[in-house]
């Protein structure tokens, strides 16, 4: 009998049930899991959505605009009014659940508002399908319903894995941290706040400013920016300002203040890679003995000048960056050796007359350089305007040599006695006498000559000449400082010689002067000597003749479209430079 094989056998038959089974749940679960995904998608998108929606709100919150929704206006604070209050139509097991620790995680549900599909129609929001509790003044989104996510549920954006959250409600602590860079476009100043970091979840801030008060001033204004968002933000610094420290704080609100940190532009001293041989025509300078009255012409050559140049201030009218030497020059050939340096002498009545314009031609020579829009020597107004000295008031309203002849600002008249032809003289500040000369040379400006009084002639001249310690700005080096400090980085430069500090910085300041006495009168320049600003008599009201030397400080003025970055400025090899 021949066996029958074509039938299912019952084995066979389970099997494949079992197999088309389990290709079923597969199936279902993959689509379960797609339709899971798709609606976290969703809860996550409206949250975000609903964020964006209350950081918009909470700007007008903040600064008193206006909202309209659903034909009512909320202005300012009232904007936290907007929706309805939760309290009277959820239920307090439901509110309970929300607001807790196993919930959203927010326990204070003081101020939240209920934001129903209808209240986010009314704010432009269509289509939604998840309702919210809201608090506009924290910035805070609460969803109502949730998403359960294989028995977890979550509430706020900051619950769902890899979610952004940008609001505040209870998260106040962390540290808030920035860094400052500054630099100088087209002459003015920028200070660049960077980096800004904070250990929670705001990026929206506000930047306090203000000018950092000087010893013994009252403490300046506080200016707040508009809000950010992001790490960056700029302050612009005006050139009258540029050499000033700033004080910066980032803000949030009045709860999260980061601490102060002192920011700056330019400081009297910084180092700039100012070149004066770069695109130079004039290579050197001769000043003849008919301008400096010294024996020899002594020679500067623009090649023999090897050290860098500091910033030694503004000037606001020109809105242009000054920078000085950093180092005072001597001629070439010609000039006074004295410990290994070599000076540039001016001498006698030609000396006085021609010494500003001279030192100012001399100076000229170094500010041919790149980014440089005109050259003259140091003065001594730039020293003062640095270490704050004023000869008019020096202390309690006096002016320097208060009660003598040589008073500053004292018009002193002296005149040729018809009869004794002694000099007397009257001061303005009511000092008088006699005095035991006959002759009295003054040089006239107004002819650009030198006069002798003849009998019964009179000349008035004004004693324009002082000296004094820039530390303690008087007379004496030792005391109490009121001026600039001699460790400090603006005593160093003016008054310290870099090359041999031993030596002393010794140069001219382009600032003739009369200085009036009971008897003569005599006319100088001042000058730096000895760590103080001095005077160097050339020659007096009795023809006697007296010789000076220093070295030459020239000073440059940066165009006022000037480009200055990178660097520090703390030393030739950090200095900044000009683009």
């Amino acid at each position: 009998m021949k066996k029958n094989n074509s039938g299912i056998t019952l084995v066979s038959l389970v099997i494949t049930v079992i197999v088309l089974l389990i290709l079923s749940s597969i199936a279902v679960y993959s689509g379960v899991s797609t339709i899971r995904s798709a609606r976290l998608t969703r809860f996550t998108t409206e949250l975000k959505m609903m964020q964006q929606k209350v950081n918009e709100l909470y700007d007008s919150y903040i600064n008193n605009k206006s909202v309209t929704v659903n034909g009512t206006e909320y202005v300012g604070t009232d904007i936290q009014n907007i929706g309805e209050d939760p309290e009277g139509l959820f239920n307090s097991n439901r509110l309970e659940e929300v607001f807790s620790a196993e919930g959203s995680g927010i326990t204070d549900r003081t101020g939240y508002m209920y934001y129903s599909l209808e209240t986010m129609q009314g704010l432009g929001m269509q289509d939604m399908e998840y309702e919210f509790f809201v608090n506009v003044a924290t910035r805070s989104v609460v969803s109502i319903e949730g998403f359960n996510d294989y028995g977890t549920r979550y509430y706020t954006l900051e619950q769902v894995p890899n979610g952004v959250y940008n609001v505040e409600y209870n998260k106040v602590d962390g540290d808030l941290n920035f860094d400052t860079t500054a630099e100088v476009v087209n002459g003015s100043g920028k200070i660049h706040i960077i980096n800004i970091s904070y250990d929670n979840y705001i990026n929206k801030w506000q930047v306090r400013y203000r000018l950092k008060a000087e010893e013994g001033q009252t403490e300046n204004t506080w200016y707040t920016t508009e809000e950010f968002t992001g790490t960056e933000y700029t302050i612009d610094v005006p050139i009258e300002n540029l050499l000033k420290d700033y004080e910066i704080q980032i803000i949030h609100g009045d709860e999260i203040i980061s601490n102060i940190q002192v920011a700056y532009v330019l400081h009297v001293g910084d180092y700039i890679n100012y070149d004066p041989q770069t695109g130079a025509t004039q290579t050197s300078y001769t000043s003849t003995t008919d301008k400096s009255g010294y024996t020899t012409d002594q020679v500067f050559n623009l090649s023999s000048y090897e050290y860098g140049w500091r910033v030694l201030g503004v000037d606001e009218n020109a809105g242009e960056i000054l920078l000085v030497s950093e180092e005072f020059i001597g001629p070439d050939s010609g000039g006074r050796e004295e410990n290994g340096r070599t000076y540039y002498n001016l001498r006698g009545q030609a000396g006085y007359v021609n010494g500003k314009s001279e030192l100012d031609t001399i100076s000229k020579l170094y500010g041919q350089g790149k980014g440089v829009s005109r050259a003259r020597s140091i003065t001594v107004d730039d020293i003062n305007k640095i270490t704050g000295y004023d000869p008019t008031n020096t202390g309690s309203g006096s002016a320097y040599g208060a009660g003598n002849i040589n008073e500053y600002g004292n018009e002193v008249t002296y005149t040729k006695s018809s009869g004794s032809g002694y000099i007397q003289y009257r001061g303005s500040n009511g000092l008088s006498g006699t005095t035991t000369y006959t002759r009295f040379i003054y040089y006239d400006e107004g002819s650009g000559e030198w006069k002798a009084l003849e009998s019964g002639e009179s000349v008035t001249l004004d004693s324009r000449a002082y000296y004094y310690y820039p530390n303690t700005l008087t007379t004496n080096s030792r005391g109490t400082t009121v001026g600039i400090e001699i460790n400090s980085t603006e005593y160093e430069m003016l008054f310290i010689n870099s090359i041999n500090s031993t030596i002393g910085c010794r140069y001219w300041l382009a600032f003739p002067y009369t200085y009036t006495y009971s008897g003569d009168v005599r006319f100088g320049l001042h000058n730096v000597t000895d760590g103080r600003v001095y005077v160097s008599n050339l020659c007096n009201s009795d023809e006697v003749i007296y010789g000076g030397y220093s070295g030459v400080r020239p000073v440059v003025s940066l165009n006022s479209n000037i480009n200055i970055s990178g660097g520090d400025g703390n030393s030739p090899d950090t200095a900044y430079q000009i683009q």
